[in-house]
């Protein structure tokens, strides 16, 4: 197994080094960790009833001749179906050899027992925002029917991504059954780089069609309520149009307060930067020298808490490590492991375009 130090490209080893370090950033995902709704303690295959409310029980007073309303309560079912997944990974103290982490090595016997020194700190924090970045990027993008030809990286990615069925897979089998409404983003069909940019203006555009296929349910919504959950691409269209565009309050905002946030219609716009990331890296293809990604455009408008994640921790963030010294194997180790699953609970509260 491959250590996750390996010897720092472009750093001169020479026996005693800084022993600090500066760890680059994860993704942040904004405000979408309050906007989806995480149910905690799902172990086992769950049934879940949703149940849709009554209309039309009140008539007109018949007097002596009233017979009770036979109305009845209409359910719908889905299922959690927790699958568990795992982070393992190990170390070996002679991985440190010649890195800025040799001299942190205890001595003698304990040399290879990593507990507790900076090796470990940093490899611990490096893991846990792995961890959490790969929770989201499963939320979204996951699908159990993931095959090779999907992937950039082929049949060596299948397994970062086949775990569940995320919530763009659940968007799409909603879109096929026509319980959610579908606005096609022409420039993702595209097979050249130059056509799948989109025109100047093209995202306010897609943003009101998507804004105007909303069902019925959903538009009766309040705006401060609902999201449009973007990728990069939609957001800094949208925000270069407002911001040439001196006659708008909105654009006025922008430009003078440098605002980051965005509204179309009074409903804010989030950008799904996780997402963009996974596409970037692993739905991108060249060929005879045109480079495309799978549907690079992509916007959801949903209502909150509509998106759901499940995990069998009692947490919201199921992303917890334990780490500990083999003897044996003179190794330190670290692990996480946990179940999830996804769920649209009203696929008729969401619009989407892609």
């Amino acid at each position: 197994m491959a250590s996750p130090i390996q010897t720092p490209i472009g750093i001169t080893y020479n026996g005693k080094l800084t022993k600090e370090y500066i760890l680059i950033p994860a993704l942040q995902t904004s405000g979408l960790d309050d906007f989806i709704k995480v149910l905690t303690a799902v172990k086992t295959k769950q049934q879940v009833s949703y149940v849709e409310p009554f209309t039309k029980i009140t008539i007109k007073d018949p007097g002596c001749d009233s017979t009770p309303n036979n109305k009845q309560l209409t359910f719908r079912e889905k299922f959690w179906d927790p699958q568990p997944v795992e982070a393992y990974m190990s170390i070996c103290y002679t991985d440190l050899y010649n890195t800025q982490f040799e001299e942190t090595l205890n001595g003698g016997t304990q040399k290879p027992d990593l507990t507790g020194t900076p090796a470990e700190e940093l490899v611990l924090e490096a893991l846990i925002e792995a961890a959490d970045n790969d929770l989201k990027r499963m939320f979204w993008l996951s699908n159990k029917a993931i095959i090779a030809s999907n992937l950039t990286g082929g049949s060596a990615e299948v397994k970062n991504y086949n775990q569940v069925d995320g919530i763009w897979k659940r968007i799409k089998d909603a879109v096929t059954a026509n319980l959610t409404p579908r606005y096609t983003i022409s420039q993702n069909a595209a097979t050249t780089t130059a056509g799948q940019v989109l025109p100047d203006g093209e995202a306010k555009k897609i943003l009101r069609q998507v804004y105007r296929k909303q069902k019925r349910k959903l538009k009766a919504m309040k705006a401060t309520d609902k999201r449009f959950l973007v990728t990069r691409s939609i957001y800094d269209n949208y925000s270069e149009e407002l911001s040439g565009n001196d006659k708008l309050e909105s654009s006025r905002a922008q430009l003078i307060d440098g605002t980051p946030t965005l509204k179309f219609e009074g409903i804010l716009l989030e950008v799904l930067d996780v997402v963009d990331q996974a596409l970037e890296e692993d739905f991108t293809f060249t060929n005879s020298g045109e480079t495309t990604t799978t549907e690079l455009h992509r916007v959801v408008l949903t209502v909150k808490d509509n998106l759901q994640l499940s995990v069998d921790t009692d947490e919201r963030n199921p992303v917890a490590f334990d780490s500990w010294y083999e003897r044996k194997d003179k190794k330190q180790y670290a692990r996480a492991d946990y179940e999830l699953d996804t769920q649209i609970a009203r696929e008729d509260l969401v619009s989407v375009a892609y």
